[in-house]
C-alpha cells in the first residue's frame, strides 16, 4: 500500500526512517472508533507510509525540533489541532537509495520500483481550529549538518501547495 517503502531499504544507508507525524503528536488527538478507521492515531504513524528518507542530523535535530515545537502547543494549549506532514519533491532533484549499497544516486528513479526516491523537503502544518490560525514550515532535507530553526522553517499554505510533489487542500 506504501509503494517500495520497507525498513530494509534504509539498511546501511546514511538516511533516517524520517516519520512525517510522530507517535506523540497523533497521541495528542481524539482516536478514531476502532471499526471507522483500520489504523488511526498513534498506530498509523509506525506505518511506512508515515516514513520517507531523512538525513540523520536532520531527522535527529531540526525536524526533532520542530516535531517538538509543534506537539508542545497542541499539548499546552489543549486546543483543537491537527498537524499535517509529508514530503516535496522538489528542485528538480530525482535522488534514490540504490537497493545495493543504500547509497543516494541522482537520476530517474520513477521507472525503477527498487529504488527509494529522496525528498528535497518536508512540510509540517499546525492548525488551530480554536483560534482559527495556522503555522506552515518547509524545510530543506540535509543530509550534513542542518542549520535551520523553526523560525527559518516558516512559511505559508501557497508555497507548500505550490511545490512540486506537495498538495495540500482544505474545504
Amino acid at each position: 500500500p506504501c509503494g517500495n517503502h520497507s525498513s530494509a531499504k534504509y539498511t546501511r544507508s546514511k538516511f533516517d526512517q524520517g516519520h512525517m507525524v510522530t507517535s506523540k503528536e497523533a497521541g495528542l488527538f481524539t482516536e478514531f472508533p476502532k471499526d471507522s478507521m483500520p489504523g488511526a492515531g498513534m498506530q498509523s504513524s509506525f506505518s511506512m507510509c508515515n516514513i520517507w528518507p531523512q538525513g540523520g542530523d536532520f531527522n535527529r535535530h531540526k525536524w526533532q525540533h520542530l516535531e517538538f515545537t509543534t506537539a508542545a502547543y497542541a499539548a499546552k494549549t489543549k486546543h483543537n489541532c491537527a498537524i499535517l506532514s509529508g514530503p516535496i519533491f522538489n528542485k528538480g532533484t530525482n535522488d534514490c537509495i540504490v537497493p545495493e549499497g543504500n547509497e543516494a544516486v541522482s537520476g530517474d528513479c520513477s521507472t525503477d520500483s527498487s529504488m527509494l526516491k529522496i525528498p528535497s523537503h518536508f512540510y509540517k502544518i499546525l492548525i488551530d481550529f480554536d483560534t482559527k490560525k495556522y503555522w506552515a514550515f518547509i524545510a530543506e532535507n540535509f543530509y550534513g549538518k542542518a542549520e535551520q530553526e523553526a523560525t527559518d522553517m516558516l512559511s505559508t499554505l501557497s508555497n507548500i501547495n505550490n511545490a512540486q510533489g506537495a498538495v495540500v487542500t482544505f474545504d
